[in-house]
């Protein structure tokens, strides 16, 4: 097996995490004993130790993208390893690692995923659960719920107030398979509903497999705007549930969001997309990073983002069967030629709040034998004070989607 990169030094990206060594595939074996160095953090960094004492390499902790990096451009080493706690291939620390490490073209290796394990385990597909890990930050996972039939979540210190949390928005009967020291020779597995969980210990290091029962049905688009994290930034749901409804996404469809701003129209059509992919194109770094933080919030795993300016950060991806673009009036009529170069036949939505931005882009894709629902969106919101309400928040819109 070649263990070669195309740069001067040796770089792999592997995870470490569920299981340790005892989990690890036989290029990632082969990699971890050759390696020098090993960075990372958490389990991960801790399950490398054993690798370490055993060929004399040196541990480095570090966790932030631009910290692993310095960390790379600085070591003497020539053999790398980059220790994440997920499947690179499914987790979401490559999304955010990726960027600071692209140039050095490290090799990554797909390991034994969180998902395949609990699939095995429980005797169930995990196919298009979302993976939510509650160590990260804060998420939606009476809303993920909602949305998705199955869900994976990785365990904070104490999950007892999360399924206290679930059960009073009306999950207390949704089942959970229990698998604590995944991996390990200490695992147990247990199955009970989320209401038998709200008062029972279990150990931080557990993966829970949640698995929504028929009288839950998948949630309408239009997620609150307050749900979302950078909300200053987010369109109100009542046009994202009218944008969605129109666009009428397939399951596996590819789609293409330009503009990303914080993730919103990202998340919705993730959802939509569940088997698909979303590539989120965003040219601000603080976007991007608000995208990430709310796609983490709400389990979106089939998202890709891409900081950068469409069209240039379009680059080579995958034809789209969709593409949805907010902002960018100035580069639109590139867009639609790349997207429909790549696609004949792909469904274009444009949301704008200038009428002119609006009707020239309509004439673009009518130009190009498109039949166009050109659509002028509108709303207020109430504010209750003492005994009355007063309608303030207007917001006003204008949608451009083509027809099936």
């Amino acid at each position: 097996m070649s263990l070669s990169t195309h740069s001067a030094k040796q770089i792999w990206i592997i995870g470490l995490g569920i299981g340790g060594r005892r989990l690890v595939t036989r290029p990632e074996s082969a990699a971890l004993k050759h390696a020098q160095l090993y960075i990372g953090w958490g389990k991960a960094y801790d399950n490398a130790r054993e690798y370490a004492a055993e060929n004399g390499a040196r541990l480095h902790k570090a966790r932030r993208p631009a910290e692993i990096r310095r960390a790379i451009l600085d070591a003497a080493e020539e053999r790398i390893v980059v220790l994440t706690e997920g499947d690179p291939g499914t987790s979401g620390e490559l999304d955010a690692l990726w960027p600071s490490v692209r140039d050095l073209k490290p090799m990554v290796f797909p390991g034994v995923s969180i998902a395949s394990y609990m699939a095995s385990r429980a005797g169930m597909s995990c196919a298009g659960a979302p993976i939510v890990d509650l160590r990260t930050g804060q998420t939606n996972l009476a809303e993920i719920c909602r949305r998705n039939q199955k869900v994976l979540v990785c365990s904070s210190s104490d999950l007892r107030p999360v399924m206290r949390g679930l059960a009073a928005a009306g999950f207390g009967k949704m089942v959970a398979c229990v698998c604590e020291y995944p991996g390990e020779e200490t695992e147990k597995l247990t199955t009970a509903n989320v209401r038998e969980l709200c008062d029972r210990e279990i150990t931080a290091n557990a993966v829970i497999l949640l698995v929504r029962s028929a009288e839950h049905q998948t949630g309408s688009f239009g997620i609150r705007d307050d749900a979302f994290s950078g909300v200053s930034r987010v369109l109100p749901s009542e046009l994202r549930a009218v944008l969605m409804s129109r666009l009428n996404l397939k399951e596996n469809a590819t789609v293409y969001v330009i503009g990303s701003s914080a993730g919103d129209v990202v998340v919705e059509a993730a959802a939509a997309a569940k088997t698909g992919i979303v590539y989120a194109i965003e040219a601000e770094s603080a976007g991007a990073q608000k995208t990430l933080e709310n796609c983490r919030r709400f389990g979106s795993r089939n998202v890709r983002v891409i900081e950068g300016k469409a069209p240039g950060a379009l680059g080579h991806i995958e034809p789209p069967d969709a593409v949805i673009i907010r902002g960018c009036a100035e580069a639109t009529a590139d867009i639609i030629q790349i997207a429909v170069s790549r696609n004949p036949s792909v469904r274009i939505a444009i949301i704008t709040h200038s009428p002119e931005t609006a009707v020239e882009a309509a004439m673009q894709l009518e130009e190009k034998n498109y039949t166009t629902d050109l659509l002028s969106l509108s709303g207020s919101r109430s504010t209750k004070k003492a005994d009355r309400h007063t309608f303030t928040d207007n917001w006003s819109a204008y949608l451009v989607v083509t027809a099936e």
